[in-house]
């Protein structure tokens, strides 16, 4: 699951609006929107605890469910060796 689904599902259980969720959160109805549509797939760490607490919920626990999307970002440079074993840098997923 998205963050932006858990976000609404989250809502939808406290039977709230996301106008209500926003007015609560301190944020705009349309950066509600926006993160339950994953049009903003990483909302700051303070918003996103402004809505957890709106919502009633742990961070942690809006959090548990969710997956982050991967964005594989690979690359490569010469690193030393010790016993086959890179020191550092080599290949890399962000």
């Amino acid at each position: 699951m998205l963050l932006g689904a858990a976000i609404r599902q989250a809502r939808k259980a406290a039977a709230m609006s996301q106008e209500e969720l926003a007015r609560g959160a301190g944020i705009s109805t349309t950066a509600v929107r926006a993160i339950e549509r994953g049009r903003i797939a990483s909302p700051r760490i303070f918003v996103m605890v402004a809505l957890a607490n709106r919502l009633g919920v742990l961070l942690d626990t809006l959090l548990q469910d969710v997956v982050r999307p991967t964005i594989p970002r690979q690359y490569t440079r010469n690193t030393p060796e010790i016993d086959g074993t890179r020191l550092g840098g080599g290949t890399c997923e962000l």
